[in-house]
């Protein structure tokens, strides 16, 4: 599968032993540029999404709310990555230990 870099725009194929599943955000490489995406695929049909969270940027930090509440987490929209509450998100989300 050939993909472009939505940073200096080379196209490179993926890993083609790897199965791919639509809806689910994937990250990788540049292998010119080095800076990290996130791809996504629709139907066939594929997405590149910068991913500026990967290159020193800020996530978007989203609540995850668990139960017990005490499990929730925030993750990145674009990313995925995951964190623990800070304990300002936990009152301002009214999380309590």
């Amino acid at each position: 599968m050939e993909i472009i870099c939505p940073y200096c725009k080379k196209k490179f194929n993926l890993d083609q032993n790897k199965n791919y599943q639509d809806d689910v955000k994937y990250k990788t490489q540049c292998p010119k540029c080095g800076k990290w995406f996130v791809f996504q695929l629709y139907d066939t049909d594929d997405l590149v999404t910068k991913a500026p969270c990967l290159n020193g940027g800020q996530h978007d930090y989203q609540l995850i709310k668990m139960l017990p509440e005490e499990e929730s987490k925030m993750r990145c929209s674009i990313c995925n990555q995951e964190r623990e509450l800070t304990d300002e998100e936990k009152e301002k989300y009214r999380i309590w230990n």
